[in-house]
């Protein structure tokens, strides 16, 4: 039975105790929330909603039932719903809640003035009853003090180390066993209240949208490592974790200590002295991390460091920052007498847990694997290098899928807009899911509120301070006809259409020059790609992801209806392939350059509008001699994706390309993973099939998978120690597309087409995914060296057959 009462129309926003009353703040702060729920017989169903600031996790009758929420902008502040019914039973029952609060700008999380709670839901029993169940001043709260406050951040884009002394926490403040002693007990006060729902900065509300996260318990594949040392003169005080990790000396230890059947190791450093341990779990995934002891005596200290990589000796290279003071990815616990279990209350991105034992007692080190809710299609192929980049995309696209895309799992965990429309591709092809992907687009047609401009936000949901970076919001255009080519969800094209219009009228067509090309303004960067590239002021590549958007929000808009808009993009788009197609080609080199300068006019508003370089943070400084390369790999993809130029320009683009993409012959650039998937498939639709291939083999497999790496990072210098960057898994999508050889023909997939571009490859298999199910496939060669194909596909989708394969 469904509610019909608004979300959260019978409860109001709680705080913690302490609010508006401690010096500190709300900056690192934990709070504890706890309410008594008795119950007159069995539960029928109990449905609730709930949401927090900054982060939560709930417990029933002290078992973990709920953690969020997903991350959000604070108008439109996302709550879970949850079944709590196999949670509770007749008599009492007891709803707890941590609750913690940032308090401060961090790279998935806006700066709140407020810690809150909000929680509503009805209880239906067996005997008719429906009880509310609601925040409000009945609940207890305090502050979750075991919780040490430290200002050592993890990085600039996460939060803070955690600091978790287990012998201060209550042994049964979840799931109290004296009930009217915990009622009584005068730790426990009535919470704040902060206002109804709608208060500021809660203006608004939205269910999460996802499923809740998956979370698995693992073991690590072996211990790697340890050491001993002598503890630093700030072992115990330091605020920063990686400042004792950096002060200490460790010996390794020939001898490995073992651990028993269960796991658990017996650790007994000298007197004075401390072991440290590397715990390797297989690959970089995103963890809760868990630490259990047993045995302690109360007061001992395990220190956690993260790595994601070993030197050549063996040591862990602890996670990095971006420079002091935000570097220090670390936690620590203080064990209670008897037996601790500690788990993070945030994840970590991690290869090896690495932890300090400073004193005699056995350990456990586990981790509570977590990622986005999501299953794996199965792919092979006959060429098992392509096999294994499929399953490094997956491993990869894993450990960066979250609440969001993030961009890698260890030093950020932020939603980059470009890396999230460039990693949904992947995550579409490898796991058939676009849920993350729609949540992406909505939240970066929310972000324009914040820019009277019109401009987009690219870090999502942050504050504009994080920056607007023009080419990723170029992407968010592309993406959004992307979605909807899969998916043909037109609501959401509908949601986001008035932000379209107000980016591409009021932000981009407003600083196209009287050239009717594209410059960024000023307090606006561009990326484009960490390569060598010249991104001032005329940028080719920069204005071909314009030229893109233009035609993708001229579809948009028909699909919308909108025909004054799609008139609007229509001219735009006309415009600029005038401009571009008579300027940028060079009959010299056979490709189209990438870099003009703009004439005396435009020079001189440029002067007076932007003052000093307009380079963004991320530029690659040019080569040696100070030169750029004329024509870049970047700009070139595009132009020939967009069929720009005559057949012939276009050919000689293309084999342009090719060639430039042979490792140590190239005669340009190269590009990241965060293109490849574009370049893959201008390789794979012009007749080069085998550069394709050659580019899968080179650059993914003899430069990352065969260097030992288990996850694809942002470039090519590959090693086992690299992190795991989400958008090297948009290989798949070009895996999927063209070697496996579906691709969707009209929105929703309701005609697709079976083209393989597979060169001389002998067979592949694998599954793709459409809104009416899945379509399965498996091709061979005959004798003749024919494609013979078995073609699974719904009802609704129609598969078209290239004429090639008739």
């Amino acid at each position: 039975m469904t509610s019909p009462h608004l979300p959260f129309s019978r409860s109001c926003w709680i705080g913690g105790p302490s609010w508006q009353t401690d010096a500190g703040g709300e900056q690192n702060r934990y709070y504890a929330f706890r309410k008594l729920l008795v119950l007159p017989s069995e539960v029928r169903q109990a449905q609730v909603r709930l949401t927090a600031d900054a982060r939560y996790l709930l417990w029933v009758n002290g078992q973990q039932a709920s953690r969020g929420p997903a991350r959000c902008f604070p108008d439109h502040q996302a709550y879970d719903e949850v079944d709590l019914a196999p949670y509770l039973h007749p008599g009492e029952n007891w709803i707890a809640v941590l609750v913690h609060q940032f308090g401060v700008s961090t790279g998935q999380y806006l700066f709140r003035y407020r810690t809150g709670l909000l929680l509503e839901g009805d209880i239906e029993l067996a005997n008719g009853e429906t009880l509310l169940l609601r925040s409000d001043l009945s609940w207890q709260a305090r502050n979750a003090e075991w919780y040490e406050r430290t200002n050592a951040r993890l990085t600039q884009h996460i939060g803070f180390q955690e600091r978790c002394n287990a012998g201060q926490e209550p042994a049964d403040w979840r799931c109290p066993v004296a009930v009217q002693a915990a009622l009584d007990d005068a730790d426990w006060r009535k919470p704040f209240y902060l206002g109804p729902p709608g208060c500021p900065p809660w203006t608004g509300v939205e269910p999460r949208g996802l499923a809740p996260m998956a979370e698995t318990l693992v073991s690590p594949d072996s211990l790697v490592w340890a050491a001993m040392g002598g503890h630093a003169e700030n072992a115990h005080t330091a605020d920063n974790l990686l400042d004792v990790w950096r002060a200490e000396t460790r010996a390794p230890l020939s001898d490995l200590p073992r651990a028993d059947a269960d796991g658990w190791v017996h650790i007994v450093p000298e007197p004075g002295r401390f072991v440290t341990l590397a715990f390797d779990f297989g690959w970089n995934h995103a963890a809760y991390a868990r630490v259990e002891t047993q045995g302690a005596t109360g007061g001992e200290i395990i220190d956690s460091i993260y790595a994601t990589g070993l030197t050549a000796t063996g040591e862990p290279i602890p996670c990095g920052g971006f420079g002091a003071p935000y570097e220090g990815v670390a936690d620590r616990v203080v064990a209670a007498p008897g037996n601790t279990s500690w788990q993070s209350f945030l994840p970590r991105g991690y290869r090896y847990h690495v932890v300090t034992v400073r004193a005699p007692l056995a350990l456990r080190v586990t981790a509570c694997r977590t990622h986005h809710a999501i299953t794996a299609h199965p792919f092979a192929c006959a060429d098992e290098t392509i096999t294994r980049i499929w399953e490094t995309a997956e491993r990869t696209l894993r450990a960066g899928m979250l609440d969001a895309f993030v961009d890698n799992n260890s030093r950020e965990q932020a939603q980059w807009l470009g890396d999230a429309c460039v990693s949904a591709l992947g995550a579409a092809a490898t796991f058939g899911d676009t849920s993350l992907w729609r949540r992406a687009l909505r939240q970066a047609a929310q972000s324009q509120a914040q820019y009277p401009s019109g401009a987009l936000n690219s870090v999502l949901p942050t504050e504009p301070t994080f920056m607007s970076i023009p080419d990723q919001d170029f992407n968010w255009v592309h993406s959004l006809w992307d979605y909807y080519l899969l998916t043909g969800d037109r609501d959401l094209l509908r949601e986001c259409l008035p932000a379209l219009q107000g980016f591409l009228r009021v932000f981009a067509a407003p600083n196209m020059t009287s050239e009717g090309l594209f410059i960024q303004p000023d307090g606006h960067c561009a990326f484009l790609d960490w390569a060598i590239l010249d991104k001032s002021p005329y940028s080719l590549s920069l204005n071909l992801l314009l030229l893109r958007a233009w035609r993708s929000a001229h579809a948009v808009a028909q699909a919308c209806g909108d025909t004054a808009f799609a008139t609007f993009c229509a001219d735009k788009d006309a415009l600029m392939t005038s401009v571009i197609t008579a300027r940028f080609w060079s009959d010299a080199h056979g490709a189209w350059f990438d870099h003009l300068t703009p004439n005396d006019a435009v020079a001189a508003q440029l002067a007076a509008r932007i003052p000093g370089a307009i380079f963004g943070p991320w530029n690659i400084p040019p080569r040696e001699d100070g030169s750029y390369f004329a024509c870049v790999v970047q700009s070139n993809a595009q132009a020939v994706a967009l069929g720009l130029g005559t057949p012939e320009q276009q050919a000689q683009a293309a084999a342009f390309l090719a060639r430039a993409l042979v490792p140590g012959q190239q005669e340009t650039n190269v590009a990241s993973p965060y293109w490849m998937d574009r370049i893959l498939a201008v390789l794979f639709t012009t007749g080069h099939e085998q550069a394709a291939r050659q580019v899968l083999h080179d650059w993914y497999g003899r430069d990352i998978l065969d260097a030992g790496a288990m996850t694809f990072t942002e470039g090519w210098q590959a090693t086992r120690n690299s992190h795991a960057q989400t958008w090297g898994g948009s290989v798949n999508w070009a895996i999927s597309g063209y070697l496996l050889g579906i691709r969707p023909l009209t929105p929703g997939f309701t005609e697709a087409i079976f083209d393989p571009r597979p060169g001389d490859l002998a067979w592949a298999r694998g599954t793709v995914s459409t809104p009416h199910g899945d379509i399965t496939v498996s091709w061979g060669r005959n004798m003749q060296g024919v494609i013979e194909a078995e073609i699974t596909a719904p009802p609704q989708v129609t598969i078209h057959r290239a004429a090639s394969l008739s």
